[in-house]
């Protein structure tokens, strides 16, 4: 298989989430009216309504079922599965060693608030050198809406990896990124250094509740359990090892622990997804579908009321193709 594409998706009894269904829904029918051959595989956490595979059957699309969230999670941390689990996303790098099964020369990853507007091949194609390509994260020092240090504090992420003598690996956003060169199989291997970052990170904001500026964010999924248990749940193996937290939004968990792992695993070649090709957050809402010569949006979740209007306007009525207004429609 020279060419794959996956999603992930995690929901439960307790909180169904139609809103990441629809989505997941809008984003393979969107790259289908554009490309009808290259595999799309859907992993799938906890309890998945079976609407997901009667909905998702006309795209032929593979859905892997991996069973339950925490159980992985339990596998990978035994120490801190009971606090990582109540962060939701970090099933998405946990596929990673099926993924590597089935033999990929380039994997693009892909959340569930993207869209497309043109055929993925043509993104595979001209990015191909690389090992890793991603946009950047909004407000990091490469971001076009400036640098928000108290957002991510690049110069805390560098000295973070020079105390774990790693690579210091640029902030990218993780929404879409396209793996290559291999580097799939090699962080296959590294799933459980991983979670592993994301725990320290955990621990370290368990140990500093939220103030000042971070407090805006709130304090991410989990800690509050964690700080209350501490002593029950972290034991003397662990006492130490906090890592200092980058960043004032406790949310974006799993990108930093992300990037820590890329420079652990050292050598990794990255560059920026170019902005002509990717979009990202509301940078659509000031382009006209008229002029439209990129390939995908990752539109974040809470910019999809604003998209679903762009996509309903006068102009994009026109020239939208009937696939995606009956997406949005629907």
């Amino acid at each position: 298989m020279n060419r794959l594409v996956c999603y992930s998706l995690a929901l439960s009894e307790a909180e169904p989430r139609p809103d990441l269904v629809r989505q997941l829904e809008w984003s393979v029918r969107s790259l289908r009216t554009y490309n009808t051959t290259v595999p799309i595989v859907v992993f799938t956490y906890g309890s998945i309504p079976r609407e997901v595979s009667r909905t998702l059957e006309p795209f032929r699309v593979f859905i892997k079922h991996q069973g339950s969230y925490s159980s992985r999670l339990a596998q990978l941390a035994p120490a801190g599965w009971q606090t990582l689990s109540q962060y939701p996303v970090l099933h998405k790098f946990l596929n990673l060693n099926e993924i590597a099964s089935y033999r990929p020369g380039q994997v693009l990853c892909l959340d569930c608030d993207t869209l497309f507007f043109s055929d993925v091949d043509a993104l595979f194609s001209s990015c191909r050198d690389a090992d890793c390509y991603a946009r950047e994260e909004p407000t990091c020092a490469r971001s076009h809406y400036g640098y928000d240090q108290n957002y991510v504090d690049e110069e805390a992420l560098a000295a973070i990896s020079r105390q774990e003598a790693i690579d210091f690996v640029a902030p990218f956003n993780v929404g879409v990124v396209l793996l290559n060169n291999g580097l799939v199989e090699r962080l296959a291997s590294a799933q459980q250094l991983f979670v592993d970052y994301a725990w320290r990170f955990a621990l370290w904001m368990a140990m500093n509740p939220v103030e000042g500026v971070a407090a805006a964010y709130g304090e991410g999924f989990g800690i509050s359990y964690l700080r209350d248990y501490f002593d029950r749940l972290v034991g003397r193996a662990d006492r130490g090892r906090e890592l200092a937290y980058p960043s004032s939004n406790r949310w974006i968990l799993e990108q930093v622990a992300l990037w820590m792992t890329l420079g652990k695993l050292g050598s990794v070649s990255y560059r920026d997804f170019s902005p002509a090709d990717v979009l990202q957050n509301g940078e659509i809402l000031s382009r006209k579908r008229t002029e439209c010569d990129w390939v995908l949006c990752h539109y974040f979740s809470q910019n999809m009321g604003r998209l679903e209007e762009w996509l309903r306007g006068s102009q994009a009525e026109n020239e939208t193709p009937a696939e995606e207004r009956e997406a949005v429609a629907t």
